[in-house]
């Protein structure tokens, strides 16, 4: 509205001021430019607003260089070493109090497992899923005292005695001088057989090619057979 009454302003200005004649001066009867042609009456007093857009505040982000290969990269502020430092210990001391809880509760399963079997008929339903599950517990205690072995060898390295897993075949009774642990997995079959707990057997062939030249008897596709075999004359 403001744009449409200086408009009809400035046109009746200039009207005004082409018909009207100073002192001394003849009238004259000039019109306004026409379309199309250049009109000397230029619009003014007209408020012009230029707005200028201004940039929005957006914050870059660098990549931190991580102190340990393969773990993730630190985006953004860090905590002060400080704060860092009180939250290590506190997370550490967590970590133990949690731990040593876990071994407490374990202790006391493997007892109770331990009472269930040796009190418990053979032919008890619970009694696979018992043994099963105190065999777990056994080698959750196992697995952490080698992880402690091996850190206090580390720090001090001896002499000692290693014993390296290493699958040999299943149907060979006779390695030489190498020492085999299949009366475990024939008495694993043998309890299989009696309680059957699972439909799913698994063979793992990924040593053959591995073995010394005296006992490599054939293709991978025979030691295969051998085996299946091997393990079927346990079951039926």
């Amino acid at each position: 509205m403001r744009r449409v009454r200086l408009a009809s302003f400035v046109l009746a200005m200039t009207c005004a001021g082409l018909s009207f004649a100073g002192p001394g001066k003849t009238p004259t009867n000039d019109v306004p430019a026409g379309a199309g042609e250049s009109s000397q009456v230029k619009a003014s007093a007209e408020s012009m607003l230029t707005v200028t857009q201004k940039e929005k505040p957006h914050v870059t982000l660098q990549k931190a260089e991580s102190e340990h290969p393969g773990t993730p990269s630190i985006r953004g502020p860090k905590l002060p070493e400080a704060v860092r430092a009180h939250l290590k210990a506190q997370l550490d001391a967590r970590v133990e109090r949690d731990i040593v809880q876990i071994r407490s509760l374990r202790g006391e399963a493997i007892k109770l497992l331990e009472t269930f079997i040796k009190e418990a008929p053979r032919d008890t339903p619970e009694m696979p899923e018992a043994m099963m599950r105190l065999g777990e517990l056994y080698w959750e205690n196992e697995r952490e005292t080698v992880v402690e072995r091996f850190k206090d060898w580390e720090k001090k390295p001896v002499e000692c005695e290693w014993r390296i897993h290493f699958h040999v075949p299943v149907f060979l009774e006779d390695l030489g001088p190498f020492k085999s642990t299949r009366y475990a997995i024939t008495e694993a079959l043998a309890f299989q057989k009696q309680h059957r707990l699972s439909d799913q057997l698994e063979i793992e062939t990924y040593t053959w090619d591995v073995l010394p030249d005296e006992l490599k008897t054939g293709e991978i596709v025979e030691y295969v057979t051998k085996e299946i075999e091997w393990v079927k004359s346990q079951l039926v």
